[in-house]
């Protein structure tokens, strides 16, 4: 016998007994809740520990009227907007070279869709 054949009570019932022990299971709960405190006063202990030389942090790193650091806005902001519009309808609308040397040129948009138009064009 390897130990792994079932007891001859287990092929009586037709089915495996209920093992477990609550004993079993209240002792191993309350194991585990032991080691989680624990933890938790550990590294509660080292926290203060290692921060003990360390000091306290400033609640504000800036003066409290001091402007934010970092891009400053554009105090033009409307006006830059439009002019960015214009150069994109500009684009859009003029004629211009995109790589000369290659004979690539920009179209305007309405006619680039006509010619497209045209040259797929299904005969009927």
């Amino acid at each position: 016998m390897t130990g792994l054949e079932p007891r001859k009570e287990t092929i009586d019932q037709g089915h495996e007994g209920v093992s477990l022990r609550p004993r079993h299971v209240i002792i191993a709960t309350t194991g585990l809740v032991v080691i989680i405190v624990a933890s938790l006063f550990i590294v509660a202990g080292l926290d203060r520990f290692l921060s003990a030389d360390r000091p306290a942090a400033a609640p504000l790193e800036r003066e409290p009227g001091a402007p934010p650091r970092g891009t400053p806005l554009e105090p033009n902001q409307k006006q830059r907007k439009l002019e960015y519009l214009a150069e994109q309808q500009e684009l859009l609308h003029g004629y211009g070279w995109v790589d000369r040397e290659q004979g690539v040129a920009r179209i305007p948009i309405d006619e680039a869709m006509r010619l497209y138009v045209e040259q797929n064009e299904v005969a009927e």
